[in-house]
């Protein structure tokens, strides 16, 4: 679920912003900004089941990941290709991280 930052910090599950229920629900971030999620099961946030993303713009925005190119031991791939990969890699950590079945 989406809280504001007050809720974030308290693992209060009150008063979402937005409850996501289906556990493949994608999440629009249509602006610029702070965005808090916690996972609304009892005790899951207290746990640390719980991420919070800046959005900046594509001027501000930090450098992306490079992925590593398994055919060449290590070797970042093309920045063409990391570019492409870094917001996928930026999502499946989160995923990986706080699993879209554990926003209730």
């Amino acid at each position: 679920m989406r809280v504001n930052v007050e809720d974030f910090k308290l693992c209060n599950s009150d008063t979402p912003l937005a409850v996501y229920r289906m556990g493949t629900d994608a999440v629009q971030l249509e602006s610029l900004g702070e965005y808090y999620f916690i996972c609304g099961f009892p005790g899951h946030c207290q746990a640390g089941q719980k991420f919070h993303i800046t959005v900046n713009s594509s001027a501000a925005a930090s450098p992306p990941i490079l992925p590593l190119n398994n055919n060449n031991n290590n070797v970042p791939a093309s920045p063409s290709i990391a570019s492409k990969l870094s917001y996928q890699l930026a999502m499946a950590v989160a995923v990986a991280v706080f699993p879209s079945f554990l926003l209730i």
